[in-house]
């Protein structure tokens, strides 16, 4: 058990095969304080190799460690405690092991069907490869139309304010594109050993 992470008083929802989990994890004042409390500059999204392709992606994103995020270790600690459940290794280096990156989707934005373990542009034998991905929903539904996350499962994700889903960085997913206002997730990897 993850210590100190509260995580056992969430109803945590096992949506697709064992394999897609959600619950309501942060109230809309914490998400606020995350979208105002990352001290960094927006800048375009890169995919693979660190390149920018507006055919894949388009928004702004920002990227932090999660001592640099408000409610990181607490994210980060609900992201392990679903990972025990699903009998996945992370390993034990947390700050080097989990990238978060703040996501903004104006009108127009979106992100092309992907999956996060992408990992061809490393070295498969020296790095670390991304294990579990998280999207936390930080805001609310009535805020912007469209955006939504969608996994190739077809599995149904929950779009609440605070609400946190956790998958295994091979399931293909994408955001549609925002039609209305502005969506703001963060989005979170953790890599750990390489899949046995």
């Amino acid at each position: 058990m993850v210590p100190n992470n509260n995580t056992d008083n969430y109803n945590i929802t096992n949506v697709h095969n064992e394999m897609i989990y959600q619950f309501k994890l942060l109230t809309r004042w914490d998400c606020a304080d995350i979208i105002n409390g990352i001290d960094s500059s927006w800048r375009k999204p890169t995919v693979y190799k660190n390149d920018y392709e507006p055919h894949i992606r388009e928004g702004q994103v920002k990227f932090a460690r999660p001592s640099q995020v408000p409610y990181g270790m607490k994210i980060v600690n609900a992201i392990r405690h679903v990972g025990e459940l699903m009998k996945i290794d992370l390993g034990d280096n947390i700050d080097n092991d989990v990238e978060m990156q703040l996501s903004k989707y104006d009108v127009g934005a979106f992100y092309t069907m992907h999956t996060d373990d992408d990992i061809s542009f490393k070295s498969k034998m020296e790095w670390p490869i991304r294990k579990l991905s998280a999207s936390l929903q930080l805001s609310d539904r009535g805020d912007y139309e469209g955006g939504e996350l969608k996994l190739k499962s077809n599995a149904v994700i929950s779009h609440e304010i605070g609400s946190l889903v956790v998958f295994p960085s091979f399931i293909e997913h994408e955001v549609v594109p925002v039609t209305k206002g502005t969506r703001y997730s963060l989005v979170i990897w953790h890599t750990g050993p390489r899949w046995r």
